[in-house]
């Protein structure tokens, strides 16, 4: 699963590095501030804080996002990411149905194999204000935003060959603590974009406050359910490949 992701991951940003530097051929971003619309594809590192931590561990995140850059330098836009990790802290949410060994027995009477994950999903409306103190033009700086959406997470519950009948989808729905709300996001760091023949990038810290509570009826480890109200963070370092969408470009910005 994980060398699934590591693969699909690096595919997409090889392919998003190639679109990005063909543009770059003959595109230049030296000058003066101009306005331009972004699609990039980003990846990153999550430490869990908060509520966050009693359930998860480190994490990760692949996700992608579109800005429009005004010729002032504000940056408007949105995001989509998946976040996953290996890292459960609630290990023992299947306790109930665990025999004196400590297995969990198929249909045929032996020991299960049962792993546990770490899934979710964040999506954020955001602003942003580019301020171009460093850099190789007026398009690059240190960028500073901040957002407002929605944080989900829950423990994917995964059977091998799928045999053990206290486990099918049904019932891992009262185990995976499916929880979602609310969320803030702020992120600080520096925003790349290059004056010829090399990529665009954004690099920096991104904070995430989550207001979230189960959405699940009944919690079979607990027998009963869940109406805790949850304070999940995450402090995070993330990167990401900037590919320029344009319908015309003006000439001074074509090379001869």
């Amino acid at each position: 699963m994980k060398n699934t992701f590591a693969i699909s991951l690096f595919l997409v940003l090889f392919l998003c590095c190639l679109f990005s530097v063909g543009y770059a051929q003959r595109v230049s971003f030296k000058g003066e501030a101009i306005g331009i619309s972004a699609l990039s594809i980003n990846t990153g590192v999550n430490l869990s804080a908060g509520d966050m931590s009693t359930r998860f561990g480190n994490s990760s995140s692949v996700g992608v996002n579109f800005n429009r850059k005004m010729a002032n330098n504000w940056l408007y836009g949105f995001d989509l990411n998946y976040h996953f990790g290996d890292n459960i802290n609630e290990s023992n949410i299947l306790d109930s149905i665990r025999n004196s060994k400590g297995h969990i027995l198929t249909d045929g009477g032996y020991a299960g194999d049962v792993r546990l994950f770490q899934r979710g999903l964040s999506t954020f409306l955001k602003v942003g204000k580019l301020f171009p103190v460093i850099g190789p033009n007026e398009n690059s700086g240190i960028l500073l935003s901040t957002g407002i959406g929605f944080l989900q997470h829950k423990i994917q519950i995964e059977v091998i060959e799928n045999n053990i009948p206290e486990l099918t989808d049904d019932f891992k729905k009262g185990y995976d603590r499916l929880s979602n709300g609310l969320a803030f996001n702020e992120f600080i760091g520096y925003w790349h974009m290059s004056n010829q023949k090399t990529f665009n990038f954004y690099v920096g810290a991104e904070f995430t406050q989550a207001f979230t509570q189960s959405r699940r009826s009944y919690d079979y480890f607990t027998q009963s359910q869940d109406l805790q109200k949850r304070n999940d963070y995450l402090i995070g370092l993330k990167f990401g490949l900037i590919v320029p969408l344009y319908k015309r470009m003006p000439k001074e910005f074509y090379y001869k």
